[in-house]
């Protein structure tokens, strides 16, 4: 491999890791603030001050917006749901060929939702659909998220599938953040 190409490869995956950290930090961030509005709000309410009306709906797209985004970050760490059994009953090449399966099929899945997310995110925009609630909001912001996490989804599926390729990899060991691609 030439320099010039590992150093692409380096920088990919100091930034893609960079960014799925962020993720992950902007999820936290956005869980810790709405336990401490939630909590104002219950206070809020008890004292009779008043409340917080637009609370329920905020928390809603939180949750919606972390789940999805923090999904590829949660792939990366191996934080996901995940059973051994199969794969430590195997011999090791066949263990790397179905982790290679999976990695695959997730992948293609992926990539079949995010075209698909695209789609939906491109049509909501067109017609301009609205979310009417407490907040009224454009449909294609929130579609977005789901086709932004797809992709994400769908590179990280890939570089697992390469991952399995190299000699070094530990079977059924995920990425952390302290190690290299």
């Amino acid at each position: 491999m030439t320099g010039s190409i590992r150093r692409a490869k380096a920088v990919f995956g100091a930034g893609y890791s960079g960014l799925l950290a962020g993720i992950g930090y902007l999820v936290a961030a956005s869980i810790c603030t709405m336990a401490v509005l939630i909590t104002v709000d219950v206070g809020l309410r008890a004292f009779r001050i008043g409340n917080l009306p637009w609370l329920n709906e905020v928390a809603e797209y939180a949750l919606y917006v972390g789940t999805f985004l923090a999904a590829p970050w949660a792939l990366r760490l191996g934080a996901h749901v995940r059973i051994d059994i199969i794969v430590d009953g195997l011999p090791e090449r066949a263990s790397r060929r179905l982790e290679q399966f999976v990695d695959a099929l997730g992948g293609g899945v992926s990539a079949v939702l995010f075209y698909f997310g695209c789609v939906g995110t491109l049509q909501a925009y067109e017609f301009g659909h609205m979310q009417f609630k407490t907040i009224t909001l454009p449909n294609w912001p929130l579609l977005s998220v789901f086709a932004i996490a797809m992709l994400l989804l769908t590179i990280e599926f890939a570089l697992r599938f390469a991952r399995a390729f190299q000699s070094d990899a530990a079977r059924g060991e995920d990425y952390s953040l302290t190690s290299g691609m």
